[in-house]
């Protein structure tokens, strides 16, 4: 019996910013026994198995943000003191923006010394941290991002912004829907054309990736 190509996936999508709208894409097997009609599915029976494939977009709902927070010191306490006090300073911004604390976190925190020329002594350390935040109100975004970076003064920036959708639940149920219906059209033509009729469903299988298009 005639088969399709590999399995599409399903996936809820989240652009990069001023990209287009995320899209949630469905792959799945509809494998159905065709037979002549008022005949009954049997294990001998041909199949014939097709694909099919759907997609949903929908509006970004939340914004995630990342700003760095690089200090240098003489000593390696006063690097990590000086980067925990900037990160907290960062927090509080983002806090003042009405940013919820549960949507606030820190991550990536590194020490690392430098040295000046070939000298094997290390000259001073530089600590790194980010502060990561999920907007939930996108209409503040410019403003929560100024001031999140400001309050690290020399020592912030932005290491990047990405958009997504909260619940992509919905889009993902539609998306499904659109592929099975398109499999089973599919099939049904493929029965047709070889005078035969689609019984049943025997197997049905989605291979999902759940991993965000850019």
């Amino acid at each position: 019996p005639p088969q399709a190509g590999p399995r599409a996936a399903a996936a809820p999508a989240a652009p990069e910013s001023g990209g287009s709208p995320p899209l949630v894409s469905a792959g799945l097997v509809d494998q159905t026994p065709a037979t002549e009609p008022g005949q009954a599915p049997a294990l001998s029976t041909p199949v014939v198995t097709t694909e099919g494939s759907g997609s949903a977009s929908g509006t970004p709902s939340v914004m995630t943000l990342s700003i760095g927070v690089d200090t240098t010191a003489s000593h390696a306490g006063e690097a990590l003191n000086d980067s925990s006090v900037k990160a907290t300073a960062v927090q509080q911004a983002l806090r003042g923006d009405g940013i919820a604390l549960s949507d606030i976190q820190t991550s990536d925190l590194s020490l690392s010394p430098s040295y000046d020329n070939s000298s094997s002594t290390p000259s001073g350390y530089q600590a790194t941290n980010t502060v990561v935040a999920k907007l939930r109100d996108l209409s503040k975004a410019g403003k929560v991002i100024d001031d999140a970076v400001a309050a690290a003064g020399d020592s912030g920036r932005l290491e990047g912004v990405r958009f997504a959708i909260d619940d992509s639940t919905a889009f993902a149920t539609e998306a499904r829907k659109i592929a099975v219906a398109q499999a089973r059209s599919r099939a049904d033509e493929l029965a047709a054309a070889a005078g035969m009729k689609v019984a049943g469903l025997r197997s049905l299988t989605e291979n999902a990736d759940q991993a965000p298009y850019p």
